[in-house]
């Protein structure tokens, strides 16, 4: 009985126990939305008084869906996309570069739009803008063409990369490549740019509806409109869009202070 006794370890709060639990792998608890409900319910609501044994297989259990977790983030983009929405930033970076580097070109595009707005800088997003282009990611392209253009100054190689995205007929791309004027024969139309950015913005697209609100924002292709530019700031954000989130609360906080 003694001995019994010796094997059982008693935790007499639920913090011990979960001290146990964070104790018995390593990696931080990332995967909480993918454990099944029942075993996280479980888990957060340990009886006041409990065993080793019970922690230590529950620990287990967590330390299964982690591993299943590192596996599903190598080959499905919807789990960093998912932690982009909800502003989780550098996992969401993790998650995209691990998909990356087996080949998604759709990781590419946004781990280089991540860096992209993490620095300001066209250059820090380049590299993974060009390897989504080599994948024909219309995305990929038309951000590598731009970086091109205005950075490296190589306009035919600009345009063809333009000429290349505008041949998927993607409306976001033909918006973008009218706004930077990029493309072979294609010039500057701010007009033709807000068409485009409307379309795809109505379909969905959320640097699409970025764009939108940029154009209502600033009169630029149509009428000024602060009205619609918060609508659709507001619609790109909810998808996760950096830029968007950022003018959202930059707005709140002019609104604020001309309220004081």
């Amino acid at each position: 009985m003694e001995q019994k006794e010796k094997k059982i370890q008693v935790f007499k709060t639920k913090t011990e126990a979960r001290k146990l639990l964070r104790e018995c792998f390593s990696p931080p608890f990332i995967l909480l939305a993918l454990i099944p409900f029942e075993i996280w319910k479980h888990i957060m609501n340990v009886v006041a008084v409990v065993d080793l044994k019970s922690v230590v297989f529950l620990s287990q259990t967590c330390l299964g869906f982690h591993l299943l977790f590192e596996n599903l983030q190598e080959n499905d983009v919807s789990i960093a996309t998912r932690f982009r929405k909800k502003g989780q930033i550098p996992l969401a970076k993790k998650s995209f570069l691990k998909c990356a580097i087996n080949g998604n070109d759709i990781a590419m595009f946004h781990l280089g739009y991540i860096f992209l707005i993490e620095s300001h800088a066209e250059s820090a997003g380049a590299k993974w803008f060009k390897k989504a282009a080599e994948k024909n990611n219309a995305m990929g392209m038309t951000y590598y063409s731009r970086y091109l253009k205005y950075c490296v100054g190589n306009i035919v190689l600009s345009n063809t990369w333009a000429q290349k995205a505008l041949s998927t007929r993607d409306p976001f791309v033909i918006g973008f490549c009218y706004h930077y004027g990029l493309g072979f024969g294609v010039d500057r139309d701010e007009e033709k740019a807000f068409k485009y950015f409307e379309i795809s913005a109505k379909e969905g697209n959320e640097y699409g509806q970025y764009r939108l609100g940029d154009c209502f924002g600033n009169g630029t292709g149509t009428e000024k409109d602060r009205k619609k530019a918060f609508y659709w700031y507001l619609k790109s954000a909810e998808q996760g869009n950096a830029m968007s989130k950022y003018i959202l609360n930059h707005l709140s906080q002019c609104d604020s202070i001309l309220r004081k």
